[in-house]
């Protein structure tokens, strides 16, 4: 329907044919998308009309490469008009080889990444990621320190 509005989406890390579900919580489904043979998916998922306005929560369920599910959930705004406005902002913080420690240069694109939010930022997601090694046990939780670095440099911000 021309003129209907959606929520543009896009994605990676999925199981790989695996359908990704969007629903406004708690119960509305507003589509799906597939996830193409790499794991990515991109797409528009209409809006439901009669979504009552304020404040709401989108989640998108899927499944991970190794078959364990994945479900992410943001903060949204409906307007009265019954569009939907998420601003995402995004950037990357580059750690040395085997550290979690954050450098200057790391704090500066999080003091950015703040600056261009402002106060209107509702929910932040931080993923901590590391190139395999195949010490899987440390890789887990290099990433994972990563992103608790990132999550407490944000807080001190």
């Amino acid at each position: 329907m021309p003129g209907r509005p959606v929520v543009a989406t896009s994605g990676d890390g999925s199981l790989s044919g695996s359908t990704i579900r969007f629903y406004v919580l708690p119960d509305i489904l507003m589509g799906d998308l597939v996830a193409d043979s790499a794991g990515a998916f991109a797409g528009d998922i209409p809006v439901p009309a009669g979504i009552a306005p304020g404040a709401r929560t989108l989640q998108m369920n899927g499944y991970a490469p190794d078959g364990s599910v994945r479900s992410l959930s943001i903060g949204i705004l409906v307007k009265a008009a019954g569009g939907v406005a998420v601003s995402k902002k995004r950037a990357s913080v580059f750690f040395a080889p085997m550290s979690a420690k954050i450098s200057e240069e790391g704090m500066a694109v999080l003091r950015r990444m703040i600056k261009a939010t402002g106060t209107d930022a509702t929910m932040t997601r931080v993923v901590g990621f590391v190139r395999a090694t195949g010490a899987n046990d440390n890789d887990d939780s290099l990433s994972t320190a990563r992103a608790a670095a990132v999550k407490a440099a944000l807080r001190s911000l």
